[in-house]
Formats: C-alpha cells, sequence, structure tokens
C-alpha cells in the first residue's frame, strides 16, 4: 500500500492533496507491498550516480554478537603525509532496509569529505533482527574500528591520536545505534572516545554525546 492509499484515523486529517502528489512523484516509496524483501530489493534497483570512483575500498568481515558482521573500508585517494582519522558509517534505511552498496555512495563522499577511513556497517536488520540487533552490531564496529583500522592499509593508518578519537555518522533511522554506541562509549573510559556523531533526521538524541558533526 502507497503513502496515497493508506487510510487516515478518523482523528487524524487526511495529507494535504499537494503533499500527496509530491510524494507519488518520488521514485522510491517504503511501502509493505510483497514483504520486506520485495521492499529492500526496490530499494537497491534506485538509480544511484557514482562518485569517488578512486576510493579505495575493501571488503572485510568483524566478529559480532551473533556471528560475522560484514564490513567495507574506504580510503580517500590522497598520498599519506598524516595519521587519519576513522569513521564508523552506518547507513540508513526505516531499521529494515539499505545496505554496504546502497549506501556505497555516502560512504565514499564521507572518505572524501572528511579526508577519514571510513568503516561502513551491515548491521542485522529487522524484522528478522529485532531489537538490539541492530545496535549490538554497531557497537561492536565502533569498538573493532579504532583497534583495527590501522592495519587495514598499511603505512596509511591511525596514529594514537586518531584511535582514541572517532567520530560515529549516519543516515536517516540509523541515529538511534550511533546515539547508543557512543552511549556505551562514554560509560567505559578504557575505550576509544567517541568525538564527534553525526545525524541526519534523528529518531533520538543522546545526553551523553561527547561532539558534534
Amino acid at each position: 500500500m502507497s503513502v496515497a492509499e493508506e487510510k487516515p484515523p478518523a482523528s487524524r486529517k487526511p495529507p494535504d492533496a499537494i503533499l500527496l502528489k509530491v510524494l507519488e512523484a518520488v521514485p522510491f516509496q517504503l511501502t509493505t507491498d510483497g514483504g520486506v524483501e520485495a521492499s529492500r530489493q526496490r530499494f537497491r534497483d534506485l538509480p544511484r550516480r557514482p562518485v569517488h570512483p578512486d576510493v579505495r575500498t575493501e571488503e572485510r568481515t568483524i566478529d559480532g554478537p551473533a556471528g560475522p558482521i560484514p564490513i567495507r573500508v574506504y580510503r580517500p585517494p590522497t598520498v599519506c603525509e598524516a595519521a587519519l582519522p576513522v569513521v564508523v558509517f552506518l547507513h540508513g534505511g526505516g531499521w529494515s532496509v539499505g545496505d554496504l552498496d546502497t549506501y556505497d555512495g555516502d560512504a565514499r563522499n564521507h572518505a572524501v569529505g572528511a579526508g577519514a577511513v571510513v568503516v561502513s556497517v551491515d548491521y542485522r536488520l529487522a524484522p528478522e533482527h529485532p531489537y538490539p540487533g541492530a545496535v549490538e552490531d554497531a557497537w561492536a564496529a565502533t569498538q573493532w574500528a579504532p583497534a583495527h583500522a590501522v592495519g587495514v592499509y598499511r603505512g596509511c593508518g591511525l596514529g594514537p591520536a586518531a584511535r582514541r578519537r572517532q567520530p560515529l555518522r549516519r543516515t536517516a533511522c540509523r541515529g538511534g545505534c550511533v546515539h547508543a554506541s557512543a552511549q556505551c562509549r562514554d560509560a567505559d573510559p578504557r575505550l576509544p572516545r567517541v568525538c564527534g556523531c553525526g545525524a541526519r533526521h534523528s529518531r533520538c538524541d543522546g545526553p551523553r554525546i561527547v561532539g558534534a558533526a
């Protein structure tokens, strides 16, 4: 059922007719038609413009609480003259769609824009993996990144300061994962410091976030 076809409760006013026309013109609508796998495939099939093909990538897996977690590590196309920061990137998708490929362009933009090593995380999705599966995977990646990303690109790794400070970045609905991971880190001073937390359209506020991006 599309946005325009959904019936609002009697107590709620129907959506504006002009807004409905705008929504119908959007190339992708997150609907329940055909189930979650069909929604994921429609999202994958959206046209995407390739960006920053010179960014180097490496596919890896890391240990997670429920098994291996796929990640993709990006490195900006710059000559290494100094230690690079690391960004843990958690994609959006309403907690149920999205993966490393559908958000590949966003991760590449972060690598180039921030001049950083980006670790994009293919965390578990709902409804197959309900809360706290995604948060647990995000936290596992947050712990892994500063300790191991230095070995991904030998000779252009993370310096001691960068290992202690890492920004978290997410898009769309995945703000909960970022904020929860940052708060978990805050609770243990032995872990690397989260120096920034960037979020678009976040659905929760973390009172202990130590920075902003």
